[in-house]
């Protein structure tokens, strides 16, 4: 077998150029979804540049019942930077150097991976590259984060036809095969990950299209409200999810597969009980076909963090696909 492997591995590099035989053979990454490596010098760190960068990636994940962070940081020094520590899926870089650079790119030292790069002459140059270009970096994390936990799921992934709205829809998605279908009918699939620590849930609804109630964005609660409370009940008879208005949920423009849609972030709690927890949804204006979709996820995890959980529903709903 293992002269087998050999061989496959010999074939496979024969068949590829010098950069992808290159990229075969890179080690996996390591680090947490949301984890960055930042590897700059104590003076930078402890100066403006680490205060712009602290500022960017400590940004707070909306609608969180308590503030958390959209990234953890793990500082070191550049001279640091050892074998193992350049393994790491998600590295930021920032020194001073005679040359200028900002950039990105993906699997130098490991695999799957993502370096985020600044370089200028003087602290201020840095800093000036870092308010002009790290925004928009920020997206490309956000997006790659988002593909290495798809691809981590499309291991052990459940077929969307086992749902009657999906196979309805003719919609692909990537989902956990640890999601169980708990509610199946024509407009509404339901599915649910339990554990003994945390709760996720995914609902996938389709109305028919009203465009100036879609497009104003008056509906998109009240209907959430409505299909919670016919369909997740509380612990306790009577008991409800709906929707917390002390903190008012924020609904935004998107865009997700092509298709016009908009973002909603806010809080969940249970009618009647002391449950709660942030929720995201995404609606999609399918004009071709008269139908509105709404995908949402939330979660439920009273003694954690709840970022990671929900931006893996937030992976997963930015993975369906339809026609």
């Amino acid at each position: 077998m293992k002269a087998f492997a050999f061989l496959s591995l010999v074939l496979l590099l024969s068949c590829t150029g010098p950069e992808k035989q290159a990229e075969i053979l890179l080690p996996g990454s390591t680090g947490g979804s949301l984890e960055v490596l930042v590897a700059m010098e104590d003076a930078l760190w402890e100066g403006a540049v680490g205060a712009k960068v602290r500022e960017q990636f400590n940004a707070p994940m909306p609608g969180m019942p308590q503030e958390e962070a959209w990234y953890k940081l793990i500082r070191v020094e550049p001279k640091a930077l050892n074998e193992l520590l350049k393994r790491a899926h998600l590295i930021f870089m920032a020194e001073i150097d005679s040359s200028r650079q900002s950039n990105q790119g993906e699997n130098l030292w490991s695999k799957p991976q993502m370096i985020t790069s600044y370089k200028a002459p003087s602290e201020a140059g840095l800093l000036q590259q870092i308010e002009d270009d790290l925004a928009e970096h920020l997206k490309g994390i956000r997006a790659f984060e988002r593909r290495h936990i798809l691809k981590r799921i499309a291991r052990q992934r459940q077929n969307a036809s086992n749902s009657k709205l999906l196979r309805s829809l003719q919609a692909q998605i990537t989902l956990p095969i640890n999601f169980e279908l708990d509610t199946d009918l024509e407009d509404l699939s339901i599915f649910w990950s339990r554990n003994q620590k945390s709760d996720q849930c995914l609902m996938i609804h389709r109305r028919p299209l009203d465009d100036d109630l879609f497009l104003l964005g008056k509906d998109i609660l009240p209907v959430r409200d409505s299909l919670c409370k016919a369909y997740v009940p509380g612990q306790f008879d009577g008991t409800y999810m709906t929707t917390e208005y002390r903190l008012p949920p924020s609904i935004e423009a998107y865009e997700l597969d092509g298709r016009f849609a908009m973002e909603t972030r806010g809080l969940w709690r249970v009618e009647g009980d002391f449950m709660g927890g942030p929720f995201l949804s995404y609606t999609l204006f399918d004009s071709e076909n008269g139908q509105i979709v709404t995908l949402e996820g939330f979660v439920y995890a009273p003694d954690m963090d709840k970022r990671r959980l929900l931006f893996e529903l937030e992976a997963i709903m930015n993975s369906l696909r339809m026609p």
